[in-house]
């Protein structure tokens, strides 16, 4: 599956959305997790693209690739608490 990742892309992929709704939704906190492996979305190319357009976070998960919720759930899950704990703020 590595292979088929980095030498095809799906025509059923959605296109990217506008500038305009990206635009939008910077004000809201974003987090984009990618897998170190993910020959579908690596981070070299997930996370400028993400910082860009979104103003995202970026976190790199070690030792995962595409299927991170497969791979590396408690990753994943500290890294969305991280996230999120940095953004609450007492009332």
């Amino acid at each position: 599956m590595a292979l088929v990742g980095r030498c095809c892309r799906s025509s059923l992929a959605p296109p990217p959305l506008p500038s305009g709704l990206l635009q939008l939704r910077r004000s809201v906190p974003t987090l984009a997790v990618s897998g170190r492996y993910d020959p579908f979305l690596p981070p070299q190319i997930l996370g400028p693209g993400a910082r860009r357009r979104l103003g995202a976070e970026v976190r790199v998960i070690d030792g995962a690739g595409h299927l991170l919720l497969d791979e590396s759930p408690e990753a994943v899950l500290g890294a969305v608490r991280e996230f999120c704990a940095a953004r609450t703020t007492d009332t």
